[in-house]
């Protein structure tokens, strides 16, 4: 007499009362995959229950959790090549932003790899796992990982990342709101285009019009003349 009619390592004793879990018309104790999940029960009896549910990973069907079925990661492997099969990862990607989480954003770059298995998951050149940390830079309530403009300068972080640091202020011009330093934002010169037409857009430019002055010392000056401006009046409503 076998204890364990379908060896796959599960007394036979105890899968008699589970049923037919996967509902495949073979009863789990002449099964060798018992939830139908593509990996076999031989297989997932040592791991337990990786999602701490309460059911097993033989007899689950979702073994790490992550809302993405074990059939559907089985054949996806290791996509980040941490060791951990994609089935038994909560992070498949390991861009640090969880499976469970990016699933419903679907494919926000609309490069055919679903954000779970992207990397960049927007598309920016910025790899995600560097952009969480950022939070939502121009907090327009996109995250950075999801977001295409990341400082909300109205230039693609796409664009600004091979630019680098063009002020030199330890800001990169994809997380900066004035990229050239010049006291003008970036937002307000990207429509200007190229004023002095110099081949450098005013945005990173800092003489936007060519002629010597630093863009910064004429925005300074003009903010000098208003508030030297503005003083009488304030004399004036002080003495009154």
């Amino acid at each position: 007499m076998d204890t364990d009619d379908d060896g796959d390592s599960v007394l036979t004793i105890t899968e008699v009362p589970e049923g037919d879990t996967d509902s495949d018309t073979v009863l789990n104790y002449l099964d060798t995959d018992d939830d139908g999940d593509s990996v076999l029960t031989i297989t997932e009896v040592p791991e337990g229950d990786t999602d701490s549910d309460t059911v097993l990973n033989y007899l689950d069907t979702d073994d790490d959790g992550d809302s993405v079925l074990t059939i559907t990661e089985v054949p996806e492997g290791d996509t980040d090549s941490d060791t951990v099969l994609n089935y038994l990862d909560t992070d498949d990607d390991g861009d640090s932003v969880l499976t469970i989480t990016e699933v419903p954003e679907g494919d926000t770059d609309s490069d055919t790899v679903l954000n779970y298995l992207d990397t960049d998951d927007d598309g920016d050149s910025v790899l995600t796992i560097t952009e969480v940390p950022e939070g939502d830079t121009d907090s327009d309530t996109v995250l950075n990982y999801l977001d295409t403009d990341d400082d909300g300068d109205s230039v693609l972080t796409i664009t600004e990342v091979p630019e680098g640091d063009t002020d030199s202020d330890t800001v990169l011009n994809y997380l900066d709101t004035d990229d050239d330093g010049d006291s003008v934002l970036t937002i307000t010169e990207v429509p200007e285009g190229d004023t002095d037409s110099d081949t450098v857009l005013n945005y990173l430019d800092t003489d936007d019009d060519g002629d010597s002055v630093l863009t910064l010392m004429r925005t300074l000056k003009s903010l000098m003349e208003i508030q030297l401006t503005m003083t009488p009046i304030v004399i004036l409503l002080q003495i009154t």
